[in-house]
């Protein structure tokens, strides 16, 4: 049997295939917890926050789908973790969320956004 830089294996030797953008989009469909449900019995573990605004919103978005399309999404884990109003002044937002931002801001809330970590 042939193996890739790309194959894993799991504790048991059982050989993993790589999960790429292609595979998490064929099993697209309207709604984006069954998206997320589909994609999970593929192996990709993500909070369905993330998943959503990832993987779901942006399913035909061909451009991104074209950047991302080495990443081994089996291979990625997620953190959450809390920013004060002072290290969010030192990260950057996606305009669509630049709202929400400066309102936690004005508020003093602490906001936790999902970070990938590879």
């Amino acid at each position: 049997m042939r193996s890739s830089r790309l194959d894993h294996y799991s504790s048991s030797g059982e050989l993993l295939m790589s999960l790429d953008w292609a595979k998490i989009q064929s099993v697209y469909t309207a709604s984006a917890a069954e998206h997320s449900h589909r994609a999970a019995s593929l192996r990709l573990d993500s909070p369905l926050d993330v998943f959503e605004q990832l993987f779901h919103d942006h399913h035909d978005d061909a451009e991104l789908g074209h950047v991302l399309r080495f990443v081994d999404w089996s291979q990625v884990s997620w953190e959450e973790g809390a920013l004060s109003g002072v290290a969010l002044r030192h990260t950057g937002v996606p305009r669509p969320y630049q709202l929400a931002v400066d309102e936690g801001k004005r508020h003093g809330n602490a906001v936790t956004p999902g970070r990938l970590v590879q």
